[in-house]
């Protein structure tokens, strides 16, 4: 028989309940249940158009676009550039207030990635509408200096998908750093990642993607973009884990355990 030591033991034994867990988070979600996919640039998208029109200004989008940086505490700096037609164009450019508290309304509607856009300012740029903000969180850096952008993997308790609703979407990471990893359908440059828009009804981003900004595309960075991911998804799991095998709170069991610690302080 072949002997299996103790490091080899624990290798398999993680490997086994990361595997369960996989399978356990994968069970408990219906794709059937599944609510519409997200747009990542809500200002892009219909939903602005119809905000827009809840105001009595008529326009349509003709292109747009969305860029994100990622600085080094993990923010993205989300800029959406939108050309505009319609009558109601002159009205949105000479309007700023009115501009402003359309804007703000787009993700007060639902279905956009960013529900809680930070320090938002809008500009025209003659018939293009320019929407800046911030979303902290988006990023985290890991092991070997990898920044890793999870946002699109998983955010705020939940898995998410999404739909890009702009023409194109362009993500750079903290300065000096590469792209290590991206998703197979995004184009990948030495320093930035860009999506192009498709069909509405598809996922551009995949329904859970993960990209890696690294200090250098030598075999260290590599590694620690593999480690990286790996310890994402694994943090994710074992949250998922505890969330399902954790018993639900009760109030009396809550009672009978303060009574327990009291007596034994006796």
């Amino acid at each position: 028989m072949e002997r299996i030591d103790g490091s080899t033991g624990v290798r398999v034994a993680l490997v086994t309940v990361l595997v369960g867990l996989l399978l356990l988070s994968v069970a408990g979600v219906s794709v059937s249940a599944r609510p519409p996919p997200q747009a990542v640039c809500g200002v892009c998208s219909d939903t602005l158009v119809e905000t827009v029109a809840d105001s009595g200004v008529d326009v349509s989008i003709a292109a747009s676009s969305l860029s994100i940086r990622i600085d080094e505490s993990g923010t993205g700096h989300w800029t959406a550039r939108i050309r505009l037609t319609g009558d109601g164009v002159e009205t949105l450019r000479e309007n700023h207030s009115l501009r402003d508290r359309i804007v703000q309304r787009v993700p007060d509607r639902g279905y956009v990635a960013v529900e809680e856009p930070q320090s938002l300012t809008t500009s025209m740029h003659g018939e293009t509408l320019i929407v800046e903000y911030e979303v902290p969180g988006m990023a985290h850096e890991s092991v070997g200096g990898v920044y890793v952008v999870d946002f699109f993997y998983w955010h705020g308790g939940e898995a998410r998908w999404f739909y890009l609703a702009a023409d194109s979407m362009t993500m750079q990471g903290p300065p000096g750093t590469v792209v290590s990893h991206a998703p197979a359908d995004a184009t990948t440059a030495d320093h930035a990642v860009t999506w192009e828009g498709r069909d509405e009804q598809y996922d551009p981003l995949g329904v859970r993607s993960h990209v890696v900004f690294a200090p250098d595309d030598g075999v260290v960075s590599s590694v620690s973009t593999t480690l990286g991911i790996g310890i994402d998804v694994a943090q994710l799991k074992a949250q998922d884990f505890v969330a399902v095998v954790a018993p639900p709170d009760n109030p009396r069991r809550r009672c009978r355990d303060a009574a327990a610690v009291r007596e034994s302080a006796d």
